[in-house]
C-alpha cells in the first residue's frame, strides 16, 4: 500500500488544466494539503482502500461540487473540504 503523505507531488506545481482526480485503488491516505488549492478540480473519485483524509486535503478547490467518500473512512481532517464553494453534495458513510 502506499500514499499521498505532506509532500506535493511534482505535477502539482502545475495544476491549473485538473478537472478530474482519481485516486488508484491501493492508496490509503490522502495527506495534509495534498489537492489544496486546486482551483479547477470538479470531481474526485476515492477508493475503498483509502481510511484517511488529512488536514485540509482539499481545501480550496472552488469548483469540486460533489464528493463520495468510501465506507473505509475512519478520518477526515479538520477543514479537509474547507472553501469549497461549489460543494453541494458529499455522502458520508
Amino acid at each position: 500500500m502506499y500514499n499521498y503523505i505532506d509532500e506535493r507531488p511534482e505535477w502539482l506545481f502545475d495544476c491549473e488544466n485538473i478537472k478530474h482526480v482519481v485516486i488508484e485503488e491501493g492508496v490509503t491516505s490522502i495527506g495534509h494539503m495534498t489537492f489544496a488549492q486546486m482551483y479547477n478540480i470538479e470531481s474526485v473519485v476515492i477508493p475503498s482502500t483509502v481510511v484517511t483524509i488529512g488536514l485540509r486535503a482539499f481545501t480550496e478547490c472552488f469548483k469540486l461540487s460533489s464528493v463520495t467518500l468510501p465506507n473505509s473512512i475512519v478520518t477526515i481532517g479538520a477543514g479537509a473540504f474547507n472553501r469549497c464553494r461549489e460543494l453541494v453534495d458529499i455522502e458520508i458513510p
